[in-house]
């Protein structure tokens, strides 16, 4: 597909897996408290705007035959939802009883895991398996990846739903 190594991928991996949620994590928490924390009603509205950069970076990943302009994709899909999740976490905690507050916090991050991490590689797998030994196996590949990008999509959906809510 992007005609890359297994050494360079497995570095690529590595770099993006630790420096993109760290870095926006980090970046996400300066950004949030300066606007005074996920209490401040704007709050929200800049999770949805910022979030909504995703699907600018999540779109071309599927597409693209340059593996740099992947590889930035990627990093800025990352780094974008850790900028953003905390903050949204906070939102969603303060929108719930005091005293439930810790199942919650439980329970959303056992979906975030369940609906996030876990199905990804079975999705994936799955989607590519199907042009196995076919001519048309990196078609499948593209579209195993589309399919894991366009999650960008759903939450951002889902986040509108939200706001207009």
């Amino acid at each position: 597909m992007l005609s890359v190594q297994a050494e360079e991928t497995y570095y690529f991996y590595s770099i993006t897996c630790l420096s993109a949620p760290t870095l926006g994590i980090v970046a996400g928490g300066a950004f949030f408290s300066s606007l005074g924390g996920y209490n401040n009603p704007r709050s929200f509205l800049w999770c949805l705007i910022i979030g909504s950069t995703a699907l600018i970076f999540a779109a071309p990943i599927p597409f693209s035959n340059i593996k740099w302009l992947t590889y930035a994709c990627v990093w800025l899909l990352l780094f974008v939802g850790a900028f953003i999740l905390p903050t949204l976490t906070g939102i969603m905690l303060n929108s719930v009883e005091e005293s439930r507050r810790t199942t919650a916090n439980s329970i959303a991050t056992l979906i975030y895991n369940l609906c996030g991490y876990l199905p990804a590689p079975a999705i994936y797998g799955a989607v590519a398996a199907k042009g196995v030994g076919t001519d048309d196996a990196i078609f499948y590949e593209r579209m195993a990846m589309g399919v894991l990008v366009s999650w960008s999509l759903v939450i951002t959906m889902t986040m509108v739903a939200a706001f207009i809510d």
